[in-house]
C-alpha cells in the first residue's frame, strides 16, 4: 500500500496519493516536499517506488528495506551515482500490546533528500498516522522539519509501554513479597526479556538520533538541531528508566529466588525432624530384634515396656528439639 502527501515550499498541504508520474514530475521540483509512505508494499510497489522507475535509491538501502533489522542504524549515501543522494535511516517503534502483555518494536526505514521523505513499514504504525494528520493540518516545511514530526510521535508512543512495564514490575514485586508461585519465575522472566528487547532498542536509537541532534548530517538544517536534541533528551531519560528496571527485576527475582530458598529449608528442616523423632524407636527396635537372648523377653509387661521406652524416648527428644527452638 503506497500513500503520498505533496507540500508546496511554504508547507502548504496540495495533494496525497499522486500517481508515479506525478511523483516524477513533483520530484523533478525542488520547490515541492514529497512525503510516500509503503505500508506492508508489494514487490511491485516497492520496485516502482524505490527503484529506478522513481527515486532510485542505492540497492544496499532497499535490501535493509527488505530485511528485519534489530538495531537502529543510519547510513548516508553520497555521490553514489547513478543511484539517488540520500541519507538512510532505521529506527523502532515500541507497542504495548494488553492482550498478551507483551512489547513489540516494529520497524520504520526512512529515505530522507532535499525535498523529500520515503518512508517503509511493514505493519501499520500510530506515529506515522499521527504524523500524516499533523502534516495534512499544519504542513513541514522541509523534508527534515517532515522527519522529525515522525521521530518525535515514534518517541512518544513509547511512554505506554514504559507505564505498562512499571505496572507489571510493580504487580509482580507484590505478587513476590505476598504470594509466589512457580509460575511467578516465569512471569519475571517474560517481563526481563521484553524490558531487555527495550533496552536493546532504545539504546542504539539513542545514538542514532543524537548523531542527528549533533549535525553530523547535512540534510538537517541547523535551527532543527534543539528539536531533535530533545527527542533524543527523551530516549535518553528513557533509557535510564528502562535501567531501573532491570535493577528492579534483578532485585525482585533475588527477593524470590530467598524466598524459594527458604521454603526449601523449611522443607529439610521438616523432614530432618521427622528423622530425628524416628531414631529412637528405630534403634530400639533394632536392638529388640536382635536374635540374642535379651533378659526383657522374659519378662511378664516386656512388650509394654518396649513401647513405653520407644514413645518416652520420642517424646523426650521432641520435648529438647522444641527448646532448641527447632519447631
Amino acid at each position: 500500500m503506497v500513500h503520498s502527501l505533496i507540500f508546496d515550499d511554504q508547507g502548504k498541504f496540495i495533494g496525497r496519493d499522486a500517481s508515479l508520474d506525478q511523483l516524477r514530475t513533483y520530484l523533478a521540483e525542488n520547490h515541492k516536499l514529497i512525503w510516500v509512505d509503503l505500508e506492508n508494499a508489494t514487490e511491485e510497489e516497492a520496485h516502482n517506488v524505490l527503484g529506478e522507475n522513481l527515486f532510485n535509491f542505492h540497492p544496499l538501502a532497499i535490501n535493509d528495506c527488505h530485511e528485519a533489522i534489530s538495531t537502529p542504524k543510519i547510513e548516508p549515501y553520497e555521490d553514489v551515482e547513478p543511484w539517488r543522494v540520500c541519507t538512510f535511516l532505521v529506527v523502532h517503534g515500541v507497542e504495548y500490546s494488553p492482550q498478551d502483555e507483551t512489547v513489540q518494536t516494529p520497524e520504520l526505514d526512512a529515505f530522507i533528500g532535499k525535498n523529500f521523505l520515503v518512508t517503509w513499514h511493514e505493519q501499520p504504525m500510530k506515529a506515522i498516522a499521527q504524523a500524516f494528520d499533523r502534516c495534512v493540518k499544519t504542513g513541514p516545511r522541509g523534508a527534515d522539519r517532515l522527519l522529525h514530526t515522525i521521530v518525535d510521535f515514534l518517541v512518544e508512543s513509547y511512554q505506554p509501554a514504559v507505564d505498562a512495564l512499571a505496572g507489571q514490575i510493580a504487580a509482580l514485586q507484590d505478587q513476590v513479597f505476598s504470594q509466589p508461585t512457580r509460575a511467578t519465575l516465569n512471569h519475571i522472566q517474560a517481563i526481563r526479556r521484553q524490558v531487555t528487547l527495550f533496552r536493546q532498542t532504545v539504546g542504539p536509537q539513542r545514538e542514532v538520533i543524537g548523531r542527528l541532534a549533533r549535525g553530523e548530517f547535512k540534510i538537517i538544517r541547523a535551527h532543527l538541531l534543539p528539536y531533535f536534541r530533545d527527542v533524543h533528551d527523551a530516549l535518553v531519560r528513557i533509557g535510564y528508566t528502562t535501567d531501573a528496571y532491570t535493577d528492579h527485576l534483578t532485585n525482585t527475582l533475588q527477593v524470590y529466588l530467598s524466598h524459594s530458598a527458604n521454603q526449601t529449608n523449611e522443607v529439610v528442616k521438616v523432614l530432618t525432624i521427622l528423622n530425628a523423632i524416628s531414631l529412637p524407636p528405630l534403634v530400639i527396635a533394632s536392638i529388640y530384634g536382635m536374635n540374642l537372648k535379651i533378659p526383657e523377653f522374659q519378662w511378664a509387661y516386656g512388650y509394654l515396656w518396649a513401647w513405653l521406652l520407644m514413645l518416652g524416648t520420642t517424646f523426650g527428644l521432641l520435648i529438647w528439639l522444641k527448646r532448641k527452638n527447632w519447631f
